[in-house]
């Protein structure tokens, strides 16, 4: 029996039981394993040299790590999830794995293609009477570039305004 998933390449197992007495209990297993691939290189691809110092810090599969694809859809995601937090949205992560020249190793790229910021092009204001939309308008900051902590920010900062 040959299974292909996880930190093994493969798992071969053979039972053996006794020839003389087939009912007889096992005798012996034997196993055969070989380790899935490492990770012998990450690179990154589409940034500048201070994003990606961060951007490694984001990711936590290091070289010398078993490579595995669920593992690598994570890293894929967390990297996806750094640039939102930024307000770029629609970034695209791609990741191409190669053989590399020693043996059981792979070079791991990250080709990352960010998305555009978003700006609030439009904000009204319904059921406001006590506060001016003025103030209201400089907490949003509309035409600026958009991101969801400095949304909920400016949305703490209302209600605190208000609660005041």
């Amino acid at each position: 029996m040959k299974i292909g998933k996880g930190l093994f390449a493969f798992i071969f197992l053979c039972a053996s039981a006794a020839a003389a007495n087939p009912s007889a209990r096992l005798e012996a297993v034997k196993a055969r394993l070989a380790q899935g691939p490492i990770v012998g290189n990450i690179n990154i691809n589409g940034q500048y040299p201070y994003v990606e110092a961060r951007i490694r810090k984001r990711i936590n599969l290091r070289v010398g790590d078993i490579y595995t694809p669920e593992t690598l859809e994570e890293q894929k995601e967390r990297v996806r999830r750094f640039f939102e937090r930024r307000g770029f949205y629609n970034t695209v992560v791609n990741v191409t794995t190669e053989p590399t020249d020693r043996e059981n190793h792979v070079s791991l790229t990250f080709n990352i293609i960010k998305g555009n910021r978003l700006r609030y092009s439009q904000v009204t204001f319904d059921g406001n009477r006590s506060i001016p939309a003025g103030r209201l308008y400089g907490w949003l900051r509309p035409m600026k570039i958009h991101s969801d902590r400095g949304l909920k920010t400016a949305v703490r900062e209302i209600v605190q305004y208000y609660r005041d």
